[in-house]
């Protein structure tokens, strides 16, 4: 599920490798892109991919979106995805391994990397204590094994749906 808002330009440039993304897994998969009431061309650019469904808001719910159109599609589990990532081909399969190979797992992600600088942008993610929780966006980058997280990228993360709905969402 790509969330988006007036970002037609990142969905024309992002959306090919989510698709691809979909396309390459060995799981049943549909993509979809979540507009919060974009005044651009959004709607437009997405009706111009086949197979790309929309789930169109009336009002910019922001992350909230991801509650409501989350509880209207059936699936075991989701991405959530900015409009502006670009996900590897075979990003989803590795993933799916790490979170149905444990049931109490609500959600897995991995290093996300800024093209353009090849720095890791985020990633497993450590939370310090400094006179209050200080999050780490890529302190525990390069692990080359599944490790415990303080939390997984909103943008960029592989989420059990049953444990979202639970959870009752964002809030």
């Amino acid at each position: 599920m790509v969330l988006n808002w007036n970002g037609a330009d990142l969905l024309q440039r992002h959306l090919p490798a989510v698709i691809a993304a979909a396309d390459a897994t060995s799981l049943d998969t549909r993509v979809y892109v979540i507009d919060n009431a974009s005044e651009d061309d959004s709607r437009a650019v997405v009706a111009g991919f086949d197979g790309v469904e929309l789930i169109a808001f009336d009002d910019n719910r922001r992350l909230h979106a991801y509650n409501r159109a989350v509880a209207q599609v059936e699936c075991e589990a989701f991405m959530m995805l900015n409009n502006d990532v670009s996900p590897r081909a075979d990003v989803i399969d590795p993933l799916w391994r790490a979170l149905s190979a444990d049931p109490s797992v609500f959600a897995v992600g991995g290093e996300v990397i800024d093209v353009a600088s090849g720095e890791i942008d985020s990633g497993p993610t450590a939370l310090r204590w400094d006179r209050g929780w200080t999050p780490e966006p890529t302190a525990l980058a390069g692990a080359d094994s599944a490790i415990e997280v303080a939390y997984v990228s909103g943008g960029a993360g592989l989420y059990r749906r049953s444990m979202f709905l639970e959870l009752g969402g964002f809030w």
